[in-house]
């Protein structure tokens, strides 16, 4: 498992979906880890249009278009994220660090001492 990789898993209660995909967005040494869980972000074929969601495609390995929604970042346990799908290519994975940002309110000044 790496960031950037896209599982389908079968959802929590109350998700109406029967399988959900996630892109996993952990850090590698929380992945190398033997921590159970990892962060995830929910993809969804619908728009909402918040400036936390970005666009993935077949480019992915998503067979239609869908948006990875930040605002909704979740722990998810290993166990169930059980068919990978693909990896998310590396200029739209920066574009999620952006979008997981403006979710959690970081600005640059915050990472600065």
């Amino acid at each position: 498992m790496e960031r950037g990789e896209i599982y389908l898993t079968a959802p929590n209660l109350p998700d109406p979906r029967r399988r959900r995909a996630f892109v996993v967005v952990s850090r590698p040494e929380l992945i190398a880890s033997r921590y159970s869980s990892v962060l995830c972000v929910p993809l969804y074929t619908s728009y909402v249009g918040t400036p936390t969601e970005v666009a993935l495609d077949e480019h992915s390995g998503l067979k239609r278009l869908s948006y990875a929604r930040c605002d909704e970042l979740t722990s998810v346990p290993r166990t169930r994220l059980t068919q990978f799908v693909g990896s998310v290519p590396a200029v739209k994975l920066r574009e999620l660090g952006r979008a997981m940002a403006v979710a959690l309110d970081i600005q640059a000044s915050d990472l600065s001492d």
